[in-house]
Parts: C-alpha cells; sequence; structure tokens
C-alpha cells in the first residue's frame, strides 16, 4: 500500500522482517547473515521469503545448507 506522498507502507511480521531486510542488503550472495536455525522462527521465515517471492532465500532455508555452521546461535545465508 501507499501513502499519499507514495511512500511505500509493508504490514508484515516485523521480527522476521529483520532477517528479510539483511538477505536483501546482502543481494543474496556469500554474505554472512544470522537467521533462525529451527523451530516457529525458521518456519515464520520461510513464510515470509515465499510471502515476498525471494526464491534464493526460499531455497537455501528449505535445503538446510545454512545450518552447518559453526556458530551456535547464528546460521549463515550464502
Amino acid at each position: 500500500a501507499h501513502d499519499k506522498q507514495r511512500r511505500v507502507f509493508i504490514d508484515r511480521d516485523g521480527t522476521q522482517f529483520r532477517h528479510i531486510l539483511n538477505y536483501l542488503r546482502s543481494l543474496g550472495n556469500s554474505a554472512i547473515t544470522p537467521v533462525p536455525t529451527e523451530g516457529a522462527a525458521l518456519k515464520e521465515l520461510l513464510y515470509e521469503a515465499k510471502y515476498f517471492l525471494l526464491e534464493g532465500l526460499v531455497s537455501l532455508l528449505e535445503s538446510g545448507h545454512f545450518m552447518h555452521n559453526p556458530f551456535q546461535k547464528c546460521a549463515a545465508v550464502r
């Protein structure tokens, strides 16, 4: 939706949207972006990635390849 000044308003869950923004900021290539690695948070992020049609992020999340990371509390989106 747009307001009168033509600014875009995105009414989505801010908790997962930060991961979407970080993915987009990294242009989806070779940047390390912390993402949830399990449970409801991972499912929510996958849902949001599908909503925004981010096929690269969807593929990555569905493959689970990002989960093989030496860092315990974050995973790499490459």
